[in-house]
């Protein structure tokens, strides 16, 4: 069973200093939860679209969801959907809803963006320089430093392609972004997050990225058993395209590939070989598809 622990945080934007921080990231207004899942399945928690919270004031307050983020220390993701489709990891997981909030939660006066780094592997914020403002250089060092961009005007922010983690850019969050380039309309009040991580996000595809593959393989693997996939509005639903019968492909293939490397015309039968796992594969793909259709139209 894999450990997972699902937290829901409003990050503090009145008085947002990031290089170096002036204040605490997030503030938690409730206790995580804990859980134990069975890796391999599918973990949908959801967030609601406002979180009541008490700000540093003692005062009663209001924050919207924002994006959600999974991490097990090493690797992670981000996903801006409010209903959270993931599979488990076998190691321990941390899920966490981020809230930011109303009206961006800094002082009155002229209206300002606000701007941060996010690390998908630590689950965090971080205080890397990591934007420049195109539109306006002069606004960069604010923005690296304080973490605030003025919007008497629209802004165009440009993201650092890596920051120290290790990790590259992933995607903004909040504005109107164009992959690394986001752009804020002037008079805005809101957020503009880049997160980063790392080539190989946790092995946690999200739904619509080979989901149902996904799924079907590491619980099949798991559990030398036919696996499952999550049909949206019903839940897993069993499945069994053929995973034995692409083994014995994908293991035929191999070993043919293997005993004609050091014969005459190897490369050829090499290449044979890779082509017959690249079609076993195609196939259990296009089985899993018609499987997942066939059990939602059946429903």
């Amino acid at each position: 069973m894999t450990h997972v622990e699902t937290h829901y945080r409003v990050i503090v934007a009145a008085g947002h200093h990031r290089q170096p921080r002036s204040t605490a990231t997030w503030i938690e207004p409730n206790p995580p939860s804990t859980s134990d899942q069975v890796p391999g399945t599918p973990y949908t928690p959801y967030a609601q679209d406002h979180l009541a919270y008490t700000d540093g004031g003692g005062n009663p307050a209001l924050a919207r969801f924002v994006f959600w983020s999974v991490t097990d220390g090493t690797n992670g993701l981000t996903v801006q959907d409010q209903q959270l489709h993931q599979p488990v990891t076998a190691g321990a997981m941390t899920v966490t809803a981020w809230y930011v909030p109303e009206g961006g939660g800094g002082p009155p006066g002229p209206s300002f963006e606000f701007v941060d780094a996010f690390s998908d592997a630590i689950g965090d914020f971080v205080n890397d320089t990591f934007v420049t403002v195109t539109s306006d250089p002069s606004l960069t060092n604010d923005a690296n430093v304080i973490g605030e961009v003025p919007t008497t005007v629209a802004e165009t922010l440009l993201a650092a392609p890596s920051i120290s983690t290790g990790e590259r850019f992933e995607h903004w969050v909040g504005g109107t972004p164009t992959d690394d380039v986001d752009a804020i309309a002037a008079g805005s009040s809101g957020i503009a997050i880049a997160t980063y991580r790392r080539p190989d996000p946790l092995h946690i595809p999200k739904l619509g990225d080979n989901y149902a593959e996904a799924v079907y393989i590491l619980y099949g693997i798991i559990n030398d058993a036919p696996g499952a996939v999550w049909v949206p509005g019903r839940g897993p639903h069993p499945v069994d395209p053929g995973w034995g019968s692409y083994l014995q492909r994908v293991g035929r293939a191999a070993t043919v590939g293997s005993l004609g490397a050091k014969m005459r015309g190897g490369a050829e039968i090499t290449k044979i070989a890779l082509a017959e796992v690249e079609a076993a594969a195609k196939e259990l793909g296009t089985r899993l598809d018609k499987e997942v259709v066939g059990k939602q139209i059946n429903r």
